[in-house]
């Protein structure tokens, strides 16, 4: 008998510190947020990080080894704190508001503009590279800034509309990589070889006016265009009118595809007055996805 109660009082005495254990978890604290050690993800809400919390707050991080997501939309991520963070903590995905030049971008954007004209003050490729971070973008206008390295796009493989006009690139073999691509613009530049195009398969519309392509004969494989502009493909200057002879071996090549090459401006002849143009602004104004052929 003696046995049997010792056996149920050690039992009670397990169960009452399984409860207590349970009820009293262990939490850890930065500033108003409390969150018990092992969460998974947290989020700060109005919580912001200022310059000189950074390191208590990275020791706030550190006392939680199961955490795989934190959102501090709140607070604006200058790059040296970005960097910190993805390289201290790796495991981690974060929800970020960064800034771009001049401009700010969360992390969960699906699209994001710099909205400029050619009177904006210009951003640079270094400006671009905290966009790996936006990992559900999938529309990227930087046209009518200073870009001359595209490679920080090799970050962001699933974009499907892409503006980069008016920069200062010639090597356009990063946008060849961007297979989901569905719309893309590329007039004023600087390009002289577009043979790392002709993998874009899911290529709707092309835009490669004024730049120093020096031969358009690679985009005679692309019968999947819907529409090619290519007025002054070969030089910014007016004078120097498009070779007869490649367009017109062009269009026999494609032709099921709208071509335009004697347009008296990048955007000429109606190049933006199309569903597609008309839904990618709704895309960036809405920060949300609509098919290009999707009917108003």
């Amino acid at each position: 008998m003696r046995k049997i109660m010792l056996t149920v009082l050690i039992g009670w005495m397990l169960f009452l510190g399984c409860s207590m254990s349970a009820a009293e978890e262990a939490t850890v604290s930065f500033k108003k947020l409390t969150v018990p050690v092992s969460a998974e993800s947290i989020d700060l809400e109005k919580v912001r990080v200022s310059a000189d919390e950074y390191p208590r707050f990275y020791e706030f991080l550190n006392q939680l080894p199961n955490l795989r997501r934190v959102d501090m939309f709140a607070t604006r991520i200058p790059r040296k704190r970005i960097n910190e963070l993805a390289e201290r903590f790796p495991d981690i995905e974060f929800g970020w508001t960064m800034a771009v030049g001049d401009h700010d971008v969360r992390t969960d954007a699906i699209a994001f503009t710099t909205a400029h004209s050619d009177r904006s003050r210009r951003h640079a490729d270094e400006d671009f590279s905290v966009l790996k971070y936006c990992r559900n973008l999938l529309a990227l206008d930087i046209g009518h800034n200073a870009v001359k390295d595209l490679s920080f796009l090799n970050d962001l493989p699933q974009l499907k509309v892409l503006i980069l006009v008016d920069n200062q690139f010639q090597d356009i073999t990063p946008v060849g990589e961007l297979t989901d691509l569905e719309y893309l613009e590329l007039f004023y530049n600087d390009i002289r070889d577009v043979s790392a195009l002709v993998t874009l398969t899911k290529l709707k519309d092309l835009n490669l006016g004024f730049n120093r392509i020096q031969d358009i004969s690679p985009l005679e494989s692309m019968n999947w265009l819907e529409r090619l502009w290519i007025p002054q493909y070969n030089s910014h200057n007016p004078t120097i009118k498009p070779d007869p002879e490649a367009v017109k071996s062009l269009t026999a090549a494609l032709p099921d595809t709208q071509i335009d090459s004697t347009a008296k401006s990048s955007i000429g002849n109606y190049w933006r007055d199309h569903i597609h143009y008309q839904n990618i602004s709704r895309i960036f104004r809405e920060n949300t996805w609509i098919p290009l052929d999707e009917q108003p």
